[in-house]
């Protein structure tokens, strides 16, 4: 057993500094924290006070019961402060892409590259098991998006106790925000690592990878629009049948990564 993690951590170092040596790597994925948090705390810190119009009176249907449908306690908001609750809540699934697209770009780039240099072949003939392989080349992906959710988390905590309605950010340590950022967000990444160490071991190209794997956003897109429409909320219990749906699902691909890693498809079809 000893044996095996210090194999591991070896892959996971060696990415570690690739990715310390190409900064340029994490881009994509930092600028995508950004490009998700900045406009949504446009639309609920300063397009108000630009418009002059409330959130509350902005045409929102009854936010304060729709929060409790989340299972949110607002407690004793305003309704300025409940219609902030509601549209956070909304923008916060949203922030699931955030790992997403960071386990695509870091891992799709990792693999591809290596698949370029020829740098596996050597590897692979080290007393290396494919399960090893594979988690090693998870681990540094999966921390650095890990990393770029939290800083999404503290970007709206800090904006949300600055600027938002008195007790709004108190709503961000509720159970349905941990729950989003601390079990969805891991597994959502996981799954995007799974599925980029997949298509990435047929195509050559990390941007052909990413464009495949970006297929992934397609539902997270839909229950943001839904949500946002107010087709339907996902609550606590909603939100804990999802996490049980990607347990199932990270573990098919785990089951289907495997076996695309074995040894003789990566010396005799990566070309």
């Amino acid at each position: 057993m000893g044996d095996r993690w210090r194999r591991i951590r070896a892959i996971a170092r060696k990415d570690a500094e690739e990715v310390r040596s190409q900064p340029a790597l994490l881009l994509p994925a930092a600028a995508m924290v950004l490009g998700l948090a900045v406009p949504a705390l446009t639309v609920l810190l300063v397009v108000p006070r630009l418009s002059g119009e409330s959130l509350a009176d902005a045409g929102f249907t009854d936010p304060g019961a729709a929060a409790a449908a989340m299972g949110i306690e607002a407690g004793r908001l305003t309704d300025e402060g409940l219609a902030q609750v509601f549209l956070l809540q909304q923008f916060l699934v949203f922030s699931l892409l955030v790992p997403i697209m960071g386990s695509l770009s870091l891992a799709s780039q990792g693999i591809i590259g290596e698949k370029q240099a020829r740098a596996l072949e050597p590897l692979l003939a080290t007393p290396i098991r494919t399960g090893e392989l594979l988690a090693g080349k998870v681990v540094t992906p999966f921390v650095l998006s890990m990393a770029l959710l939290a800083a999404t988390f503290l970007l709206y905590l800090v904006a949300m106790s600055t600027w938002g309605e008195p007790g709004v950010w108190l709503t961000l340590l509720g159970r349905r925000t941990l729950l989003l950022f601390l079990v969805l967000g891991p597994l959502v990444s996981l799954m995007g690592l799974l599925a980029a160490a997949i298509i990435s071991s047929r195509v050559n190209d990390a941007r052909t990878a990413q464009q495949w794997g970006a297929l992934l956003v397609l539902p997270l897109t839909g229950f943001f629009v839904a949500q946002l429409t107010g087709q339907f909320l996902l609550g606590t219990g909603a939100l804990l049948v999802t996490a049980l749906m990607l347990v199932v699902v990270c573990a098919a691909l785990l089951a289907v990564g495997v076996r695309v890693f074995q040894r003789e498809t990566i010396l005799m079809r990566w070309k």
